[in-house]
């Protein structure tokens, strides 16, 4: 009996292990332990027999159903096998380093935004980009972060003192280079930029016209990395002159920004823009462009109209493209979108009412201590306003605000630069029970970033121009109000008699979830099926012989009229006076 007992011990315990471990498979506190190979070989068996996605979808997260999480989200559309988003500060580390990421949450950023999110991992990564975001969504620091990782992978430049006598330094040879179409938005990117480049010890000079070259000379001589420029005036100092040498060369450059490429385009930019860039580095692959041996493009921009995308394609390679809250063409305006975040009214104003209005809104929707941006079509507008608007102690009204000024072309550097202070100084720092309005032309409708305004009017929505420009120039306009995740408003004043774009202008309101009137309404469908063109006067009818007439030449023009451009007037209108 022992014997038997000793022997069926031994054959009957090797099955109570296999049992056991079996139960063992069974629970999940010992899930992906140490278990027979016999076990091992039966998972992996049940594994092919699920699929090759059954282990991806058991886990916790999949990284590539998170991404689409994300970017469905934030309204993030991608065009190409792009990486996925950053969208933590702990994620960003290893795209940008810890001490670029430490930089961010000093200034008091406490995520990456959803085109910074996307868009890094995309440029450290060296492939060219085309992202398409609305005002105010953080783009600027979506290229500035990894230009300066960049920096610090390769090494600043040294800088080069000057020594008395004449300066024979070299031309300064930046890697990156950013160009963007306004003086104004110029400096702002310098001094975002400079907010970080100290974190890599990189160099970063802006330079622009309106203002002397010698300092601007002499910075760029000393040795820069980081380049940011109007296209004229890098054109200038990359061409010299007879009697001087270039100040700056681009062949160096690795990685290229067109900032606002939209608005560069509307301001004739683009010949000297394929000047510069057929100077730089050809574009390649992201294995070259990593390595130094090829140039990156970035191409930034707020609207996509078929202009700017022919532009992107000739100055991009293979370029992966990201679309943040941009609607479709059916129901969003032609593929353009508005910030969900403003509040915006459409009034329809005739042209000798809109002084009056303009006055009413100020009195009643702008409240004490907050700052407005008022947008006029002509800069002679500009200066009528300003005048109308400051308070006179002469007149027997009562001010209206308590600062204002206007920004325009013709405006000197220093004065734009003065007046553009003053106004952030009161957006950021408001004063109790005070009221301050800037009145500008569309110098300052693209790129300025002055978190706060409260109010956007548009004095002048489209004179001359055609439906698609007039939504395109709306959206950056009211784009100065609700940056920053802050809500914002916008007033626009529609004059039936002259502006254009009354159905594209809907279309946007609509996809914003904005209320439309229903006077508005009917406007939009009188031009359902009508196609505008810049409004141009008709021919008057044959004179009696008493005109002047068109010279074919200069030589054949009256000596009074040679050289002298037609002076053109501005005259608003209150209540049927003229002003």
């Amino acid at each position: 009996m022992t014997n038997d007992a000793t022997d069926g011990s031994v054959a009957v315990k090797p099955r109570k292990k296999r049992k056991l471990s079996k139960d063992v498979t069974k629970n999940k506190e010992f899930a992906g332990s140490n278990l027979p190979q016999e076990g091992a070989q039966k998972r992996r068996r049940l594994k092919t027999a699920a699929g090759p996605n059954a282990a991806r979808s058991n886990r916790p997260e999949s990284g590539e159903a998170t991404a689409k999480a994300f970017r469905s989200q934030h309204a993030i559309s991608v065009r190409g096998t792009c990486p996925a988003p950053a969208g933590s500060f702990q994620q960003a580390r290893s795209c940008l380093g810890d001490d670029l990421v430490k930089g961010m949450e000093e200034q008091g950023y406490s995520a990456p935004t959803p085109i910074q999110a996307q868009a890094w991992p995309i440029a450290v990564r060296g492939h060219d980009l085309v992202a398409v975001a609305k005002t105010g969504s953080g783009k600027t620091c979506g290229y500035l972060l990894p230009a300066l990782a960049l920096i610090a992978k390769r090494g600043p430049t040294q800088s080069l003192q000057h020594k008395k006598g004449l300066d024979q330094r070299p031309p300064a040879q930046p890697s990156c280079l950013i160009m963007a179409p306004t003086r104004e938005l110029v400096q702002q990117i310098g001094k975002e930029a400079k907010k970080f480049a100290g974190i890599v010890g990189a160099r970063v000079l802006g330079i622009f016209g309106g203002v002397p070259k010698g300092p601007q000379v002499s910075a760029l001589r000393a040795g820069i990395d980081m380049l940011v420029a109007t296209p004229g005036r890098l054109r200038d100092f990359m061409t010299g002159d007879q009697s001087k040498a270039p100040v700056v060369l681009v062949d160096s450059v690795t990685f290229l920004v067109l900032d606002e490429a939209d608005r560069m385009l509307d301001m004739g930019f683009e010949p000297e823009i394929r000047q510069i860039i057929a100077q730089c580095p050809a574009a390649g692959s992201a294995q070259e462009t990593l390595s130094g041996e090829a140039r990156q493009t970035l191409f930034f921009t707020a609207t996509w109209p078929p202009d700017v995308q022919r532009s992107a394609l000739h100055f991009t390679h293979h370029a992966l493209r990201v679309e943040v809250g941009q609607s479709s063409g059916k129901g969003g305006g032609g593929g353009l979108a508005t910030n969900t975040s403003i509040k915006q009214t459409v009034k329809l104003v005739k042209e000798e009412e809109k002084l009056m209005v303009l006055k009413q809104v100020i009195r009643s929707d702008l409240k004490p201590g907050e700052t407005c941006m008022v947008f006029t079509g002509r800069k002679q507008t500009c200066d009528a306003l300003e005048k109308e608007l400051t308070w006179d102690p002469m007149r027997p009204e009562a001010p209206i605000c308590a600062w204002c000024r206007a920004l325009h072309g013709d405006k000197e550097q220093k004065d734009r630069h003065k007046a553009l202070a003053a106004f952030r100084a009161i957006t950021e720092n408001p004063r109790k029970g005070q009221k301050g309005v800037l009145i500008a032309t569309d110098v300052a409708a693209r790129g300025l970033d002055i978190p706060g305004v409260a109010l956007v009017v548009i004095f002048d929505y489209a004179e001359s121009c055609t439906a698609q420009e007039a939504a395109e120039t709306y959206i950056h306009r009211i784009g100065r109000t609700g940056r920053a995740g802050k809500e914002g408003r916008a007033i626009t004043f529609f004059t039936p008699a002259k502006d254009v774009g009354a159905k594209k202008l809907v279309e946007l309101l609509r996809a914003a979830g904005q209320a439309v009137s229903s006077q508005l309404e009917r406007l939009s469908s009188a031009e359902a099926d009508e196609v505008h063109e810049p409004r141009r006067s008709k021919a008057a009818p044959k004179g009696k012989g008493r005109g002047k007439g068109k010279a074919k030449s200069k030589s054949e023009m009256p000596k009074s009229r040679r050289g002298k451009k037609p002076k053109r007037t501005c005259v608003l209108r209150t209540g049927g006076v003229p002003i």
